[in-house]
């Protein structure tokens, strides 16, 4: 039997009519038919349409069943009995649903295997026995390459409802995920089966059936104005898979519900709904057909959206493209490869297609960034970072605005300061300024110097500093622009020499803070430097040690008591408990311990052995403090080889 193709818009409409001759003919047509299509090409959307009308236009009942997952026919019954008796079937009478099903039991006489043998089976199938004629209803079985029972049986079972009992039957599967093992398969099909369609996506239709899914939804309006761009982005992806606009409709919604649409401006930016619609969709339909990751999106350049921790890809060698090429290639059908026209900020869509959700303070950041809102109000670095926008006059105006506030010190936060270098840089490069390069770079380190002698450099709190290691690449989710030039590259430098400085000296202040509690508070002590005190450990990932005279701590040991000595004993072993070689800043520590061992080796040598702190140095904190130094050596002589 020849599959006819269904291919378009126009010959869907034919398949559609043809289908209500079928269900509503007096004549029992006594054969089924097959609409077939890959997963995602809107099969399921395409009967549910058919169903509407015959039961609205043409008074005729569909019964629906899922095949997907179903073991034996009672799975598929039980569906049938569920929907013509929903009160009887309903959880309040769960207890007696076998004995309802065998009040309405119709015994029938199949040949299942098609081998001339009467095979009786018992079916739970509840008044069907009046449904035989035009006014019954149409059988429809869906996901028939998903039913966990055999195909040529599963043919069997619905062989008797259209060969012996002449009902409507219409299947729906994808033949090509159908077992091949089964040979009985095609012989039977070629029995039950009469016609036979292969249809794809009726996308236009699909996405106005989908947009009035969202009930109540303030995106819709949104959306329904901008249906042409939705399947110009379908048609250049060519998956022709309908779940996949489904999602992306639904992910549009969520992003939607986040943003700030109280907001007049939001919605009369016709530019900027254009935009997120292009974005949204393109990227949902790109990321959920598994062709493109979250980090992805981030790694775009020509943006200046640069992060280190998705470079590896691009560092390869191998002749065959990189997993972050054939996802640029994906992107680029899409003409998404320009990062700073997105609507919002590649952080945005990367926090939202990377958790599932997006928080209200994450949409507000990717709005507030976006160039489509850009004014007058935003920061000048914010303005020359969208310098394509600008025109003669403000960009004039604004550059020499910039490098009169860095001159003047009125960047003294880092993120401020990077970007602003940055583009200054970059500008000098493109002589778009009367400064060279080397001349930006001279007054960027000056500033520095003054902004470090002025105590203005935020060099982080006792916990952590104030900048992370991808923070070199990027600051309020935009990239620094001038980040391929060598001088900025060598300000980073200049600048983290000035903040380590700062911080170190501001470590020595804290050590002896800290060292301080451990004669009043030996407790706080020991959780300062804990990694599993979540809420004291301030120095738990810091070589705070090094900031310590190890005489100092020396003499703290051998003055405390038992108690103090077995507290001190438990931290120290929490803190050194794993070495690897990414906790590498426990190294700096080992010459500090190596020195304390030896001092309290010595001291230990002619103190009083029948003190009881004596003891509890020797049986506990020096076998501790050995195995930090063994076990800090043996991670040195590992790395260095």
């Amino acid at each position: 039997m020849q599959t006819e193709i269904i291919s378009n818009e126009k010959t869907n409409q034919a398949l559609e009519d043809y289908l209500i001759r079928y269900c509503t003919r007096n004549i029992p047509p006594y054969f089924s038919v097959l609409i077939e299509g890959p997963w995602g090409s809107g099969k399921t959307w395409f009967i549910n349409c058919l169903r509407e009308k015959l039961n609205n236009i043409h008074k005729k009942r569909c019964l629906y069943v899922s095949l997907y997952g179903a073991k034996q026919t009672s799975d598929i019954t039980d569906q049938f009995f569920q929907q013509l008796h929903p009160r009887l079937a309903s959880e309040g009478v769960q207890r007696s649903w076998s004995i309802l099903k065998s009040m309405v039991k119709v015994s029938l006489r199949m040949d299942l295997d098609f081998d001339q043998d009467r095979d009786t089976l018992n079916v739970s199938l509840p008044e069907l026995g009046k449904m035989a004629s035009p006014e019954g209803s149409i059988l429809i079985f869906d996901d028939f390459e998903r039913c966990g029972i055999p195909p040529s049986e599963v043919l069997g079972f619905i062989n008797q409802f259209v060969e012996h009992e002449g009902y409507r039957v219409l299947i729906l599967a994808n033949e090509s995920k159908i077992e091949n093992g089964d040979k009985k398969f095609e012989e039977i099909k070629e029995k039950v089966i009469g016609r036979s369609f292969r249809i794809k996506p009726q996308t236009k239709q699909a996405i106005d059936s989908f947009i009035d899914e969202l009930v109540n939804d303030d995106s819709i309006e949104v959306l329904k104005t901008r249906k042409k761009l939705i399947l110009d982005v379908e048609r250049r992806g060519k998956h022709n898979n309908l779940r996949l606009v489904r999602q992306a409709v639904l992910d549009f919604s969520d992003i939607w519900s986040c943003l700030p649409v109280e907001k007049e401006e939001l919605k009369k930016n016709l530019d900027f709904l254009d935009r997120l619609v292009l974005d949204v969709f393109s990227f949902s339909i790109e990321y959920r057909a598994g062709t493109i990751k979250p980090e992805h999106i981030l790694k775009l350049e020509n943006g200046g959206f640069l992060f280190s921790q998705i470079k590896s890809d691009c560092n390869k060698t191998s002749t065959d493209p990189s997993d972050f090429d054939k996802a640029r290639e994906r992107i680029s059908v899409h003409k998404l490869t320009e990062s700073w026209e997105f609507a919002l900020s590649p952080a945005t869509y990367f926090a939202f297609f990377s958790q599932g959700h997006l928080s209200h303070h994450e949409a507000a950041d990717g709005i507030a960034y976006s160039r489509y809102f850009i004014t007058d109000q935003n920061p000048v670095w914010h303005q020359l970072w969208y310098r394509r926008k600008l025109d003669d006059e403000s960009f004039t105006r604004l550059s020499a605005e910039a490098l009169d506030k860095l001159s003047c010190l009125q960047y003294s936060e880092w993120g401020e300061l990077f970007h602003i270098v940055g583009i200054l840089l970059n500008l000098a490069e493109k002589k778009l300024i009367n400064y060279s390069i080397d001349e930006i770079f001279s007054i960027a380190k000056d500033v520095v110097d003054r902004l470090a002698t002025q105590k203005r450099i935020n060099f982080g709190n006792r916990k952590s500093e104030s900048r992370g290691y991808f923070d070199k690449e990027s600051a309020f989710n935009h990239g620094f622009i001038g980040i391929k030039i060598p001088q900025f590259q060598k300000f980073i430098e200049y600048y983290d020499d000035a903040l380590r400085k700062g911080r170190h000296e501001a470590l020595f202040e804290w050590a002896n803070e800290w060292m301080e509690e451990l004669n009043t508070n030996v407790k706080l002590w020991s959780s300062r430097i804990n990694p599993k005190s979540e809420v004291d450990a301030l120095y738990a990932n810091q070589a705070i040690f090094c900031y310590i005279n190890p005489s100092t701590m020396t003499k703290s040991i051998i003055n405390s008591q038992s108690n103090t000595i077995n507290e001190i004993n438990q931290a120290l072993q929490y803190r050194y408990g794993r070495l690897n070689t990414i906790n590498q800043w426990q190294l700096e520590e080992l010459s500090f311990w190596q020195e304390c061992l030896a001092e309290i080796e010595t001291i230990l040598q002619s103190r009083d052995k029948k003190l009881l702190s004596t003891f509890h140095l020797n049986e506990n904190l020096v076998p501790t403090i050995k195995n930090i130094v063994r076990k800090l050596e043996e991670l040195k002589q590992k790395i260095s080889h």
